[in-house]
């Protein structure tokens, strides 16, 4: 997929040199995030290290599984990504990514992250989907369209490979209008802990 927007950005799949410059947005949009906030304790000493290294790990796992990375550039430049996760495995997940999360964050992070996403795939009762794991605009750079952009070419990407719809996680509420214009549909929230996350879904 190459998709230009304007003459200066392009919109095309990731390969495995862009993985660090990924790693380095997704931590700077989602290090104040609730969900990470509260499956990675914020208020421990190693919370940004922790996180960094799991967003490093969850990068390698989607990308070794064949996952859909979308990103957009300016040149060589990274400066937004969505994740598309091709039916979201639940508490089947690989035990290599159970070894590296848990190495990682701990027992009590894992089993959590397991049970949030099994939570997902439950809710949405569909055998083909595409979950947007992570959808991310580098800070100096928001406000352009490029979000929408990833999402219209997210859209667009699991249509063509005949998932029934897109989900995603939303734990900051006051995201909700940009992806309620991109056509998502609040579904039952779902609960961590204290913590309650917000489940949208949008039919292609």
């Amino acid at each position: 997929m190459t998709q230009a927007l304007n003459q200066a950005y392009q919109l095309t799949w990731l390969t495995a040199e862009d993985l660090r410059q990924a790693g380095s947005i997704l931590f700077q949009c989602y290090r104040d995030d609730p969900l990470f906030m509260a499956l990675f304790d914020a208020k421990h000493p190693d919370y940004e290290k922790r996180l960094r290294s799991s967003i490093r790990d969850e990068l390698q796992h989607l990308w070794q599984g064949q996952h859909r990375l979308l990103g957009c550039f300016e040149g060589s430049s990274l400066l937004g990504l969505a994740c598309l996760v091709s039916e979201p495995q639940g508490t089947h997940k690989l035990w290599s990514w159970r070894l590296s999360m848990l190495l990682t964050a701990g027992l009590g992070t894992t089993q959590q992250w397991l049970t949030l996403e099994k939570r997902l795939v439950d809710e949405i009762g569909l055998a083909r989907f595409d979950w947007l794991a992570f959808v991310a605009v580098s800070p100096a750079y928001r406000q352009q369209g490029l979000g929408q952009m990833l999402i219209e070419g997210a859209s667009k990407a699991a249509r063509q490979a005949g998932q029934g719809c897109l989900a995603l996680l939303l734990s900051r509420p006051q995201e909700g209008g940009f992806f309620l214009n991109q056509g998502f549909v609040p579904q039952s929230p779902l609960t961590l802990g204290e913590l309650e996350v917000a489940l949208w879904r949008k039919d292609l």
